[in-house]
């Protein structure tokens, strides 16, 4: 391919990422994640801090506080209970490595498990730049598994590549 090949990879790249449906589209999907774990987060359940901060260390393990709502989150030490040891914020706060919540999952989806062969960007990591994701699709074309549309511009892309070849 030539550097013609190369501009229009790069426009069409350029084309589609600005359409609104995929503004955000991982930013969505994480929020959804956050808040079905945060929906599950109940009085009582045990709280252990995993993280660096020495004095969130020092009172873990807290539990979650009856003051607590769906949207904000209320910890009270368990070691100190008596010293008013309190941590509180978003839920959201509390939903990654950081933190270990008794009988919660708070593994994050991997940013490749968005699959879909008949879009444009089939998978999250296709919407980096216009490089990553001409190799996504060319990866799906070549095996097969380009759908719809995508596929029909990677075949004229492909024929006009040939043609310049010949």
């Amino acid at each position: 391919m030539n550097e013609t090949h190369h501009n229009h990879i790069k426009k069409m790249f350029e084309k589609i990422k600005t359409r609104e449906k995929y503004h955000g589209r991982g930013q969505a999907q994480k929020k959804d994640y956050q808040d079905s774990i945060a929906s599950n987060l109940k009085t009582g359940m045990q709280v252990t801090y995993l993280g660096r901060k020495k004095s969130f260390k020092k009172y873990s393990p807290f539990i979650i506080d009856s003051s607590s709502t769906p949207n904000k989150i209320r910890l009270v030490s368990t070691k100190a209970p008596d010293a008013g040891v309190i941590i509180d914020g978003p839920a959201a706060a509390f939903l990654d490595d950081k933190w270990d919540i008794e009988g919660i999952d708070l593994s994050v989806p991997d940013a490749t498990d968005y699959v879909d062969s008949s879009d444009w960007f089939p998978t999250n990591y296709s919407m980096k730049n216009h490089e990553e994701w001409f190799c996504e699709i060319f990866s799906f074309y070549v095996n097969d598994k380009l759908q719809g549309q995508p596929k029909e511009w990677m075949a004229e892309l492909i024929g006009m590549a040939q043609k310049n070849n010949a």
